[in-house]
């Protein structure tokens, strides 16, 4: 039997269920805001993306190891396939050094499965980010865009979990090569 006030519970569970989802789905940035941050801190560069602005491409084949199709029903597994990568570091200066100690490295790759269809990976080295959701990376940039060095403090002042990506690439040595990244 069903009570009237476990009814009400449940209509109030998904009203406030509802009101947090669009209530997220309204904080989250767009990608000309996400775009605007990124060049408010990096600078705009003609020609050149706003976020891993370095970066080289490669193309080629992914061949699968022997027995890997027996691990995994995905079709890159199965068969050799098209490859199209880029190794990047984070953020939007093109002419970043390759050793700067507290920067992320970027991987992506694109698998050409046929037909239209790709399988996409894409990668950074280090285990975290250093936002919590796209709405605090957004207001993260536009801190240090601000040029004015409290609001960064007050910034990671406020959310402490944003510092421990930094901590984590500026207590490891930079890699030699993308092959020494794990």
């Amino acid at each position: 039997m069903i009570h009237r006030k476990s009814i009400t519970v449940s209509i109030l569970g998904l009203v406030f269920l509802a009101y947090t989802v669009a209530a997220a789905n309204a904080e989250e940035p767009t990608p000309v805001e996400m775009v605007d941050g990124l060049n408010a801190v990096f600078g705009k560069h003609p020609h050149i993306r706003a976020g891993h602005a370095k970066g080289y491409c490669v193309s080629g084949n992914f061949t699968p190891a022997p027995g890997a199709a027996s691990l995994s029903k995905a079709p890159q597994f199965t068969k050799p396939v098209p490859l199209l990568g880029r190794f990047s570091l984070g953020g939007g200066n093109p002419q970043a050094p390759d050793n700067a100690k507290g920067n992320v490295r970027g991987l992506a790759v694109k698998l050409d499965l046929g037909e239209g269809a790709t399988s996409d990976l894409v990668m950074v080295s280090a285990p975290v980010f250093v936002a919590k959701t796209p709405a605090l990376f957004l207001e993260l940039l536009q801190a240090i865009a601000s040029g004015d060095p409290e609001k960064p403090k007050a910034f990671f002042a406020a959310h402490p979990e944003s510092t421990r990506q930094g901590a984590w690439l500026n207590e490891r040595p930079v890699p030699a090569s993308y092959a020494g990244v794990n």
